[in-house]
This record gives structure tokens, C-alpha cells and sequence, in this order.
């Protein structure tokens, strides 16, 4: 129900302040290949769709048709 409201964004903003407050320097996003919507939000959000290999951490994720996405903070 909170899809494509403001309150997702207030979430996601108190996410990426928690992150950097504690340090974290990279945050790795794991989402289905099919959730196109959620995609474009998180590229505008910088985010950028690498590949598994790419990560910076060996990284097993279920057999699943999935997107990485990931931000340096």
C-alpha cells in the first residue's frame, strides 16, 4: 500500500542516513528480474545494476532470475 508514495522515500532516505552513520560503505540490493518499477527507483536513486561477479563480496543468492543492484556510499 505504500508503493509509490512519499513514505517510501522517507524510509529509504533514513535507510541510506542509518548506512553512513554506521559506517557501511556499500549497500547491495538483490531484486527480482521482473519488479521493473522498483529498478527505475533505484537507478534515479543512484544505484547502479552490476553483475555477480562485480560484487564486492562473494555473494550466493537462491537459483532465481534476479537483478543486483548496488550503491558506494
Amino acid at each position: 500500500e505504500f508503493r509509490g508514495q512519499k513514505t517510501g522515500l522517507h524510509l529509504y532516505q533514513a535507510l541510506l542516513n542509518f548506512a553512513v552513520q554506521n559506517g557501511v560503505k556499500t549497500v547491495i540490493l538483490d531484486t527480482p528480474s521482473v519488479a521493473k518499477r522498483s529498478h527505475e527507483f533505484y537507478e534515479k536513486a543512484g544505484f547502479r545494476k552490476v553483475e555477480k561477479a562485480a560484487l564486492p563480496i562473494e555473494y550466493t543468492y537462491p537459483d532465481r532470475d534476479c537483478a543486483l543492484y548496488m550503491l558506494c556510499l
